[in-house]
């Protein structure tokens, strides 16, 4: 009777051994998982960053388009003024 005793003890220890290491696993998958995830932020973060200054370039590169495009309409006003002047200069 008293060794049955003892191997109830023994086997709940061991089941407690058991257990505390399952325990210890799943804090270090919580741990990994935790890292995982805030490296996956930090990976969102960046690609917002990413993101933002690419909508920065493109409202840039349309600025420029506009200025040229304001660049070739002078540039035409002048080329059609000159035709003019020509024209008149002619008629004298």
């Amino acid at each position: 009777m008293f060794s049955d005793f003892k191997e109830k003890i023994s086997k709940r220890r061991f089941q407690r051994e058991d257990f505390k290491e399952k325990i210890s696993k799943r804090r270090f998958q919580r741990e990994d998982f935790k890292e995982k995830i805030s490296k996956r932020r930090f990976q969102r973060e960046d690609f917002r960053e990413k993101i933002s200054k690419r909508r920065f370039q493109r409202e840039d590169f349309r600025e420029k388009i506009s200025e040229r495009r304001f660049q070739r309409e002078d540039f035409r006003e002048k080329i059609s003024e000159r035709r003019f002047q020509r024209e008149d200069f002619k008629e004298l």
